[in-house]
């Protein structure tokens, strides 16, 4: 079968593919000073809680707005002095500035009074000089490494796009001096995008959210030793559309050193500048929330757990690591003590472009109203599965007063709960995938692959039809059949049956059977449903399957790299040791 890329759901232990991957607090070791990216995370606020950054190297200091939510900031600290705001979550304004170097200030941080970071600009890198606190611990200013100085491949990059302001928005690295580039399908829209270029000069995704696909470099770049990695098409005031780093290949030792970006030049000509430059005008913006971060390539990040302290947290978790913030076009929430009316949620989540969440019956949960207010824009609609007996009018109230259009799937039983998401969420697609609803293994697994098939998953009443389901399907007479495990082709004897002997080898046959030449997997606890939910709706939006492991681990082989879904209580070590012993 190839190559393969696991992810997995459990609870617990969190391994992080995050947007911005944290790191502890250590400012600026090992990074260039210009432009210096930082990210200051504030645990701990007031109502007047603002950012003052003092570029005193410049003479010149900047304020924020007050009243800060919790949450991160990205700044760019540029050489003149100048401050940026990368994920367009800070109105900057100039103020006046004094003492010497860089000091970042969180004012009224839970607390009166401040906390400061202060730095040595005099030095490359950047030396951190002090902190002080007033508030709680919690606060920090993490270096963002954006540019490494010198590298060699595997080298990681995540490539945050904040906005899509062209239709044709794409990605690309250039390989000059291989006379080849790679660049992903044009309409990438807001989010993190993580790619690997390997020592072979190819690019993989490593999140699956896009592809890369090869193509030869025009004349004119080619035989050249650079490294380019560029989001084409950007929203950029200065009207050519470019944000682009660039890196020098140095001849054939395998390194590579950071250079400015693609500049105009005094003769207003275009060419590569190097870094620090200042007769140079950068070509790049990097406005509306773009920016570009390197990490060292890391073997360990072959397996990836998204995991959180319980199944709220984990599935607020899988959507964190999938969503940049208003990333989300929706949100799907569903019960989370029983399964019933969510099995059919994984392919109406990717399908409305959004999370998977989960609350409990009575009360919408304070951590899904956080992710919300941070995966969605104001006036977003989410989507709840199940009448009230499954999600209870209080949690309707509750999204309503928040400003969120509120549409709920919801029939009789568990049955017609799947009908109506069939019919009216996803507007009766051509392709069914038929499962029991008196058990939940082998809808965790189709609803992975009906989300990437843009299908339906509709619910057999163990080795019967359910009535809802026999009405849906005969007003459907032309529409593809899938029976996914033993009960739902017993009932469905016209449908393609998919069936394992066990909900293991069911989950497998559906991975190999729907996910031909797939790069990545999730892997999700078989003998518990909460993780999956989540997990199934990002695996789908992956292109992913995904496979269920019983307690004891998965049995060789497997695919050679993993996102868990859940920590180790749900998927222990000896999953994570079966998985990373086929990772090469």
């Amino acid at each position: 079968m190839g190559p393969r890329r696991l992810v997995a759901t459990a609870l617990g232990l969190a391994l992080a593919i995050a947007t911005l991957a944290p790191s502890p607090p250590a400012h600026a070791s090992g990074t260039l000073a210009w432009p210096h990216f930082l990210k200051v995370h504030i645990e701990h606020r007031r109502a007047d809680t603002q950012l003052l950054v003092d570029a005193a190297y410049a003479g010149v200091g900047w304020t924020t707005q007050s009243g800060l939510a919790t949450g991160d900031y990205l700044i760019r600290v540029d050489q003149d002095g100048r401050i940026r705001s990368l994920d367009d979550k800070l109105a900057i304004n100039r103020r006046s500035s004094n003492g010497s170097g860089l000091k970042v200030t969180i004012v009224n941080p839970g607390a009166s009074g401040a906390d400061t970071f202060s730095y040595d600009t005099s030095t490359q890198p950047m030396k951190p000089t002090g902190e002080t606190h007033d508030g709680p611990a919690g606060n920090a200013v993490v270096d963002t490494q954006p540019y490494q100085p010198k590298f060699t491949l595997p080298m990681d990059f995540e490539i945050n796009v904040g906005k899509q302001c062209y239709p044709n928005q794409y990605l690309q690295f250039s390989t000059q001096w291989a006379n080849q580039q790679w660049r992903t399908p044009a309409g990438i829209g807001p989010g993190t995008y993580r790619a690997r270029l390997k020592p072979d000069f190819s690019v993989v995704s490593l999140d699956g959210h896009t592809s890369f696909f090869e193509e030869p470099a025009p004349p004119e770049d080619r035989g050249i030793q650079i490294l380019g990695v560029a989001i084409f098409h950007a929203c950029d005031s200065a009207g050519d559309g470019l944000d682009i780093v660039g890196f020098d290949r140095n001849g054939n030792d395998g390194t590579f050193t950071h250079q400015t970006t693609w500049a105009q030049q005094p003769d207003a000509g275009y060419g590569w500048q190097r870094f620090g430059d200042l007769a140079s005008v950068p070509r790049e913006s990097f406005e509306a929330g773009n920016f570009i971060v390197l990490h060292r390539a890391d073997s360990g990040d072959a397996v990836v757990r998204f995991a959180g302290a319980d199944r709220i947290a984990t599935a607020v978790a899988v959507s964190q690591a999938a969503f940049a913030p208003g990333g989300a076009r929706a949100a799907v929430i569903a019960r989370s003590d029983t399964y019933p009316d969510a099995l059919a949620g994984a392919p109406l989540a990717a399908a409305k472009g959004g999370p998977l969440l989960l609350t409990a019956r009575d009360a919408l949960d304070g951590r899904v109203e956080a992710e919300l207010s941070r995966a969605l824009s104001p006036a977003s609609t989410v989507y709840l599965l199940g009448g009230t007996g499954a999600l209870s009018p209080a949690v309707e109230s509750r999204l309503a007063s928040l400003g969120y259009i509120v549409v709920r799937y919801a029939g009789g039983d568990r049955y017609e709960t799947a009908v109506r998401v069939a019919s009216d969420g996803l507007g009766d697609p051509n392709t069914v995938f038929l499962t029991t609803g008196t058990d939940f293994p082998d809808a965790l697994s189709a609803g992975a692959a009906a989300a990437k098939a843009g299908a339906a998953v509709l619910l057999t009443n163990g080795s019967t039809m359910a009535p809802a389901t026999a009405g849906y399907l005969d007003a459907h007479r032309g529409d593809k059949r899938f029976a996914i495990g033993g009960p739902a082709a017993a009932a469905d004897r016209g449908a393609t049956a998919v069936v394992g002997g066990t909900r293991f080898e069911t989950a497998r046959k559906v991975a190999e059977a729907f996910f031909p030449g797939a790069t990545e997997v999730g892997v999700a606890s078989g003998v518990n449903f909460p993780d999956a939910l989540g997990g199934g709706a990002d695996a789908g939006r992956r292109g992913a399957p995904l496979l269920l492991s019983p307690p004891s681990g998965l049995a060789a082989p497997v695919w050679d790299s993993a996102v868990l879904y859940g920590g180790g209580l749900a998927l222990g070590d000896a999953v994570a040791a079966a998985v990373s012993w086929a990772i090469t």
